[in-house]
């Protein structure tokens, strides 16, 4: 919303430029519990959470979003009863 309320061109920026600071990331390590996942982005208010290789290397985002297309509610619930 920021940028289209500024009317600057997307495609001259680069994501480091329109992240909030500092950028909070996570290894592609280090997700192995979606919940965990879930809990890391509410409890730091993130939207997008950038995921990058062991040198630092964009290699996707995850946000609530895509998170809720992975698993139906009724799934994630069975996980969390299982998992406990």
């Amino acid at each position: 919303m920021r940028l289209a309320a500024q009317q600057q061109p997307l495609q001259s920026l680069l994501v480091g430029e329109v992240m909030s600071q500092p950028v909070i990331t996570l290894q592609q390590s280090e997700l192995t519990d979606i919940f965990a996942i879930i809990d890391f982005l509410q409890k730091r208010g993130l939207r997008h959470l950038p995921i990058v290789d062991d040198h630092c290397s964009l290699l996707g985002l995850i946000s609530h979003e895509s998170l809720q297309r992975l698993k139906s509610p009724v799934d994630l619930m069975r996980l969390r009863s299982v998992g406990t």
